[in-house]
């Protein structure tokens, strides 16, 4: 994956085409650390926005969107064709929606040729949401400009949904506005005339950072991905999933987890906050399965299914076992919590670019060892 990133930098972005000398805003770059994960050019008209986003991970996808734009902004709505840069390898997605003062009503056309409509009721303004695009974000932004408040409640819809999602955009400065993004605020920079100059995610579980480029041959950027993945070079998901597994005494145990990668960026305090309840990896919530007792500190973990999460702060760090299971990693419920047992911080000699969870064996127990970056942590255990 590593490979196919770098050679984008190469490719799409020139010397000085960040934004040093007020480049366009209708053609940016989405990042997630050091690597490349999205595309996008658009065209704001009076009347409509079009635009293209290309996704490249796990693998390349094309979403094209044309949204209408009324006079005072609002979206009445928008077709979008979703659909794989290597044709055949995965299914093509269509939907459309059509809006009124109060109601959206989606049309959505799936692989299998079926078609399913829903309509539900919206607050006024409201956008569709799509894959971080920064042209629809930029017709909010453009929408909201209009109304006289610092901060405005809004409704997103998407693909599938049969209700919106409640957000907001709320002023956080002459020149930043702070997006609500399922719960986490996004924050995006705007010059004078309030065309979006960048947007920063690292508070949200996406993490990502989109920068405005002066030019985008976004076709010849798109064709070179998928001919890497015609040739069998495929990106992957950013998080991985994997299971730590090992046997003590009389005992077996797993770990289930998502393992994000380091990508250049300030682990601790920033891809991890500190003095925040963590997922201990990404995406759905880390699940330790244990066959018999276990003795961590003071404390029995018995045996069954449990998820991990950990609270990290400036002077080590506690891991919390927790009896809620198969929930996505954003749902963490402390009213669930089994036992809080801090755990050993050391060092490591070398840099470990994908978090890693292993499980040694040792005598009547062992240790469970979580690895990222310069920083260990461990749980000694005994089989009870």
């Amino acid at each position: 994956m590593r490979a196919a990133f770098v050679a984008l930098a190469a490719m799409v972005l020139s010397q000085d085409s960040i934004a040093a000398q007020s480049p366009s805003p209708s053609a940016f770059i989405t990042r997630l650390g050091n690597d490349t994960v999205m595309l996008e050019r658009f065209t704001m008209g009076p009347d409509r926005v079009d635009g293209t986003v290309v996704i490249l991970v796990p693998r390349v996808r094309i979403v094209a969107y044309r949204a209408a734009l009324a006079p005072d902004g609002r979206i009445t709505g928008i077709e979008v064709t979703n659909q794989p840069g290597l044709a055949g390898s995965q299914p093509t997605v269509r939907w459309q929606a059509r809006l009124s003062d109060t109601t959206v009503t989606l049309i959505n056309q799936r692989a299998n040729g079926t078609t399913d409509t829903a309509t539900f009721t919206v607050r006024q303004p409201s956008f569709p949401f799509l894959q971080l695009s920064l042209g629809l974000y930029q017709a909010a932004v453009n929408q909201i400009r209009t109304l006289s408040r610092d901060s405005v409640g809004l409704d997103m819809y998407s693909f599938g949904v049969r209700q919106p999602t409640a957000t907001y955009i709320a002023r956080r400065g002459r020149d930043s506005l702070a997006i609500g993004y399922f719960g986490d605020p996004m924050y995006v920079a705007v010059d004078a005339a309030g065309r979006i100059r960048g947007l920063n995610g690292i508070r949200t579980t996406q993490k990502f950072l989109a920068q405005p480029v002066v030019s985008l041959d976004l076709e010849a950027v798109t064709e070179r991905f998928v001919a890497r993945e015609r040739a069998g070079v495929v990106a992957g998901v950013p998080s991985p999933r994997d299971t730590a597994r090992a046997t003590a005494p009389n005992a077996a145990l797993w770990i289930d987890y998502g393992r994000p990668a380091k990508r250049g960026r300030r682990i601790l305090g920033e891809v991890v906050p500190l003095d925040q309840v963590w997922r201990t990896g990404a995406n759905a919530a880390t699940q330790l399965n244990t066959s018999v007792d276990l003795r961590v500190g003071e404390v029995i973990v018995p045996a069954g299914r449990y998820t991990l999460w950990t609270l990290p702060t400036s002077r080590g760090a506690t891991l919390i076992v927790n009896r809620q299971t198969g929930q996505w990693g954003t749902q963490y419920d402390a009213a669930q919590d089994l036992v809080r047992v801090p755990l050993v911080t050391e060092p490591l000699a070398e840099s470990v670019e994908r978090f890693t969870i292993s499980i040694a064996s040792a005598g009547q127990g062992g240790e469970v060892r979580f690895d990222w970056n310069k920083t260990r942590w461990r749980l000694p255990f005994t089989v009870k």
